[in-house]
């Protein structure tokens, strides 16, 4: 039986989201697709015809907050969810190819309460509509949580066992997990990638290896909620084409003028 083991993506690699097609697995930490330029211009998409590019140039889209995500109708309707400016998730009606907003943002689900809700991915699953979120802080009250509802557009209802993953409060060697995305796999099975922290030195706020991308098993209620384990150290593996990043060689001669890349790191702070 094939095992996985966390990290899926070790380093620095956080905000990780996921999407198939057939056999294959396509995920982005933080970077293109759609994404926000924090010190200036907003929100905006790179659309390309294949994953390998090219990529276009950025599409720039009036919605202001970060962490905006994209989904769509059956119709072909573009739906944005994002983290407002004042802290709430947000959700707009756009045309991601002209970069245009055509109704809202309005307000949405918000999470059950814990600080800074964030990091929005909405999707059609059966008959329901799920808000999925992070929530709770980016140190080690970092969760994720889900609501579902008929529409896009809500009303949503909560599950009842939010926050569906939290490490907070427990002695687990993985912390910090959030900023979540789910994906089926071909035979069936679901699974949610989220980053998280292995604690190292001094902690919560410097992380030496930063925040990473972990991958964990996801199992449906008969009522329709997701529920899902602790990120385990390792587990079978989903099916469909997931490629390891390779394990850096045991001797480096430094014979090339630029170093490999397995010898960069990065301290994060997290504020």
């Amino acid at each position: 039986m094939r095992t996985y083991d966390n990290p899926v993506i070790s380093g620095f690699h956080p905000d990780p989201s996921v999407c198939r097609v057939g056999a294959d697995y396509y995920l982005v930490c933080s970077s293109w697709v759609i994404n926000t330029h924090t010190d200036g211009g907003g929100n905006f998409v790179v659309p390309a015809e294949r994953p390998e590019g090219p990529w276009s140039d950025p599409v720039w889209i009036d919605l202001p907050g970060i962490d905006p995500d994209l989904a769509w109708e059956e119709d072909g309707t573009c739906w944005s969810a994002f983290s407002g400016p004042d802290g709430g998730i947000r959700l707009a009606r756009i045309d991601p190819v002209r970069g245009e907003v055509l109704e809202g943002p309005f307000a949405t689900w918000s999470g059950t309460g814990l600080k800074f809700p964030e990091a929005p991915h909405l999707y059609r699953i059966g008959d329901w509509w799920y808000l999925l979120i992070a929530e709770g802080g980016t140190e080690r009250g970092h969760s994720v949580s889900i609501a579902r509802g008929r529409s896009p557009r809500g009303p949503w209802e909560g599950a009842p066992a939010n926050p569906l993953l939290s490490h907070s409060g427990t002695a687990r060697t993985i912390q910090n997990t959030g900023h979540a995305d789910l994906v089926e796999a071909p035979d069936g099975s679901w699974w949610m990638v989220l980053l998280g922290v292995r604690p190292r030195g001094f902690t919560p706020d410097v992380h030496v290896l930063g925040r990473e991308t972990f991958l964990t098993p996801v199992e449906w209620t008969e009522d329709g909620w997701p529920v899902v384990a602790p990120v385990p150290g390792s587990h079978p593996a989903p099916g469909g084409a997931w490629h390891p990043v390779p394990a850096p060689p045991a001797r480096d001669d430094f014979d090339v003028p630029a170093l490999a890349p397995h010898w960069r790191s990065v301290t994060e702070r997290q504020t």
